[in-house]
């Protein structure tokens, strides 16, 4: 009997496993089925070389699409890197659920593993050709060294610094979801009256060794780009200080928010509640056992006051703090570790009706999936939209002679396909998440376009007098834009867009 025991647990996450794998493949089908290049994967065919990631501080990230297309020269290989990013991530959290010894039976506990599937801030990532797989493996590996392994304490130590070195030298955001996932095992092990603060403090200094290692020895042997310089400065002490920081936190609130909008709001604001609820009811709970110290009951106070603050706080990381912060979808990935806490409490603080609470969790794992089918199938339509329109702009431009105009330049940006904007409506953070392909004196983006359709005409930046001049005439005139020629340059001015779609109201 004791036995086949191992061999019906070894059965049962790999199922578990597999079927969270494969609600990964459901939601990133769009992806899968079509040929989506992200702006940034533009940039790399440009370039034709994979350097960029060494300047932004990930050389693992560069070594492993070097051996993935066995070239130093950019090749395709999509949608390799997504399978093999979701399948890492797959793993990751099924293991990380089954650590956190949850009172779930059956497949219940496929439930919280989905939270770092189904993120609609991870969208963003899962949309490059290229990175998918490196920015979902550094996610999976922070998951696994937040773990608690059964090691001799030094090779613990050992072992998580290096994977934590592994992951900022893979994607540095991993960092914000091995502090959350440490945070939430901490409270688990404390749960079930195990040593939480020696785990606590081992992974403190590991991270802290680990990140110290990074800083001052592995970024100093990489090369370094004025991007990622500008925005890795921490905001100075001084007068200025509490303006730049309040405007960091509201313009982080507007783009997580952006994700919940209208009534919407209860999908995040009812899970906080049940925290601070439960994490009370947790703490009332271990009052009444039989043994208990002033030490471990002050210990504990502080643990469960400090847990969520931490946890909520991960899910912007240093972005709030940074003099030039890049708010963009992808780092808040940590927002999976929010929702995780929140379940993940829940269900101990309630164990009588965890799998009614295990099932209403599965609203917002259902709206996060349809966001996210609909993020991935609105870049799928830009896509197409933006190549039928630089289509249009090579027939057009054949009408004009190299002695009219020798260069191209853009005016404002191309709008959204009228396919789109009920799914821009609907979810407003697809918008943030699918930036727009041509945008006004940003034309390194561009490039691969044109030249897939033959485009070989330089590009000038966009002038104050191109946008006030007032031609006699346009060239050519249509929804997307409108051509004119301007000191032997064609400009494309795209101010004007086509008509939103009627929605029914007036």
């Amino acid at each position: 009997m004791h036995t086949s025991q191992p061999i019906i647990k070894l059965v049962s996450r790999n199922r578990k496993i597999l079927l969270t794998f494969l609600v990964g493949i459901l939601v990133t089908l769009p992806l899968l089925t079509h040929k989506v290049y992200y702006q940034d994967d533009y940039y790399r065919i440009m370039g034709g070389s994979g350097s960029y990631w060494l300047s932004n501080g990930r050389p693992i990230t560069w070594l492993l699409n070097e051996l993935l297309r066995f070239s130093s020269i950019i090749n395709d290989v999509s949608p390799l890197p997504l399978l093999l990013g979701l399948g890492s991530l797959a793993v990751a959290s099924v293991i990380y659920v089954e650590k956190l010894e949850l009172p779930l039976k059956g497949y219940w506990p496929l439930v919280p593993a989905q939270f770092m599937t189904l993120n609609p801030f991870l969208a963003q990532s899962m949309l490059f050709s290229y990175d998918s797989m490196t920015m979902l493996l550094a996610v999976a590996l922070a998951m696994i060294a937040s773990l608690s392994l059964s090691l001799s304490r030094i090779k613990h130590l050992l072992l998580t610094t290096a994977l934590l070195l592994i992951t900022m030298m893979t994607y540095q955001t991993g960092l914000n979801i091995y502090i959350g996932c440490v945070v939430i095992m901490t409270v688990s092990l404390w749960s079930r009256q195990q040593n939480s603060l020696k785990f606590l403090s081992d992974k403190f200094f590991a991270c802290v060794a680990a990140v110290l290692v990074y800083k001052f020895v592995i970024v100093n042997l990489l090369p370094t780009d004025e991007y990622s310089l500008q925005h890795s400065k921490i905001v100075a002490l001084g007068p200025d200080m509490l303006p730049i920081l309040s405007r960091n936190i509201v313009q982080f609130f507007d783009l997580y928010m952006s994700a919940f909008p209208g009534l919407r709001v209860l999908l995040i604001v009812l899970p906080l509640a049940t925290l601070f609820v439960g994490l009370l009811r947790l703490f009332l709970t271990t009052l009444r056992r039989p043994i208990i110290t002033a030490r471990f009951r002050v210990a504990s106070g502080l643990l469960l006051l400090a847990a969520p603050v931490v946890v909520i706080a991960t899910v912007s990381g240093l972005s709030t703090i940074l003099a030039s912060p890049v708010f963009v979808p992808r780092v808040i990935i940590a927002s999976s570790c929010l929702f995780l806490f929140c379940f993940y409490v829940s269900i101990k603080a309630f164990p009588s009706v965890s799998h009614l609470t295990a099932g209403l969790y599965c609203v917002p794992l259902l709206y996060f999936m349809v966001m996210m089918i609909s993020c991935f199938n609105t870049a799928v339509n830009t896509q197409n939209y933006t190549i039928n329109v630089i289509q249009q702009i090579k027939a057009d431009l054949s009408h004009i002679s190299q002695d009219e105009a020798t260069s191209l330049a853009f005016i404002g940006q191309l709008g959204p396909s009228p396919d789109v904007q009920p799914s821009l409506r609907a979810f407003p953070l697809i918008g943030i998440i699918q930036l727009p392909m041509l945008v006004e004196s940003y034309s390194w983006g561009y490039y691969p376009l044109f030249w897939g359709q033959n485009i070989r005409m330089a590009f000038s930046n966009t002038t104050p007098e191109m946008k006030a001049f007032k031609p006699e005439r346009y060239l050519a005139q249509s929804c997307d834009y409108r051509l004119f020629i301007y000191q032997k340059t064609a400009v494309f001015d795209l101010r004007d867009g086509c008509p939103p779609a009627s929605d029914g109201r007036r």
